[in-house]
């Protein structure tokens, strides 16, 4: 027999709240998506209140503001949080509370670009693990202004990623970009640029032992090597275009590298692999049917692997940039007898287009400048690296 919201024994007592089964939340932990929660099974009837609550382990739980229906509305300010329905059931008789099983940690990302100085990341509380993709700088074109030729085609940053990586919650980690190091110098075994994330706050100084990862810079016309880079899977970024064919390379992708510029006048650049960004055409100079200024290599996009980027190609009077691999940006293209400067690289990581003299000893078209550098770190249950859920949510 019930009264009210009261089950009565044939005695004539109230029932005392007891819990058989707790509540369960269902629903996708991201941005924007709603958790749904039960009140579970009880002995007896009454009043049900719910109060949602997010932790950053499995200890510490605090209540959300006004969250007392059953469900839930995620936010950007929950990223890195658990959350769980408690729910407690009133009669005369008492009162009785039950909580659902924790969810996985809501997903989240963070990314940044950059070519010199640092910035910084904060790990969200509860994060313990991340994924990592990162691509270094590409260089810049060279511009030869005493010289009848197009110049030198920069070279693509190398590119790689890394999953699994421990992280501390509530944690700050310090991303460098274009930091010169030397052998032996704060336990570096060479000499180049890098740009990566460590836990040292020490900048410039930090010690390589402290880097969770980093991906090594391009250098014209040289290519940012996977030997001077620190990830479980590492790629080189192309080559630029020697003297005279000033094509930018492309940065270097998930699971292949980017592609060279070209060698020699109207010479197609290579495809980048693995979506890698693709080399720009061949450029000779002015006076030799090319133009002041060389196109720009491929850049490399950081949500994922996608399809690799194409070699520039020349379609008369358009020597081609390479195309981005991934969504990467397109390197710019030049025009035949242009006497503009060299064209820039895509984002992120590519070559950018060379420069020089037009006729004679000038006038001097300038180089282009390659794309910045960038690390991406995402975090959330079956999310990882090179397509595996990464996707902003």
């Amino acid at each position: 027999m019930s009264l009210g919201n009261n089950m009565i024994l044939a005695s004539g007592a109230v029932i005392e709240p007891e819990n058989l089964s707790v509540p369960v939340v269902t629903g996708t932990v991201e941005t924007g998506q709603t958790l749904t929660g039960t009140d579970g099974a009880w002995n007896t009837s009454g009043d049900f209140t719910r109060q949602w609550q997010r932790g950053s382990d499995a200890t510490s739980w605090s209540n959300i503001s006004g969250a007392t229906n059953s469900t839930y509305v995620l936010t950007s300010g929950d990223a890195g949080y658990k959350f769980r329905l408690s729910v407690t059931l009133t009669n005369d008789a008492g009162t009785a509370t039950a909580t659902s099983a924790q969810t996985d940690t809501q997903a989240g990302q963070w990314y940044a670009t950059g070519t010199s100085g640092s910035t910084s990341w904060t790990a969200p509380p509860g994060v313990t693990s991340v994924s990592i993709f990162g691509v270094g700088k590409g260089a810049n074109g060279a511009s030869y202004c005493n010289q009848v030729t197009s110049g030198v085609g920069g070279g693509g940053g190398a590119g790689g990623y890394s999953n699994n990586v421990s992280v501390t919650g509530g944690q700050t980690y310090y991303i460098n970009w274009q930091e010169y190091y030397q052998s032996g110098q704060y336990g570096w075994s060479f000499y180049g640029n890098v740009n990566g994330i460590t836990s040292s706050s020490s900048g410039s100084s930090a010690p390589e032992s402290t880097y969770l990862f980093y991906m090594n810079s391009a250098e014209t016309p040289g290519k940012g090597v996977a030997t001077k880079s620190k990830a479980d899977t590492k790629n080189d970024g192309g080559t630029g275009s020697p003297n005279d064919s000033s094509g930018g390379a492309g940065a270097g992708g998930y699971s292949g590298a980017g592609g060279s510029g070209g060698s020699g006048n109207q010479t197609s650049g290579s495809d980048g692999a693995g979506g890698a960004g693709g080399g720009a055409c061949g450029m000779a100079s002015y006076s030799s049917s090319g133009g002041g200024g060389g196109p720009g290599g491929g850049g490399v996009g950081l949500n994922g692997e996608g399809p690799s980027g194409a070699g520039g190609t020349f379609s008369s009077p358009t020597f081609g940039g390479g195309k981005g691999g991934s969504s990467g940006g397109d390197g710019g293209d030049a025009t035949q007898s242009n006497t503009t400067n060299g064209k820039d690289g895509g984002n992120y990581g590519s070559g950018g287009g060379g420069g020089g003299a037009w006729y004679g000893w000038g006038p001097c078209s300038g180089n282009g400048s390659g794309g910045p550098a960038a690390i991406r770190i995402i975090w959330g249950s079956g999310r990882a690296y090179p397509s595996t859920n990464t996707a902003d949510v």
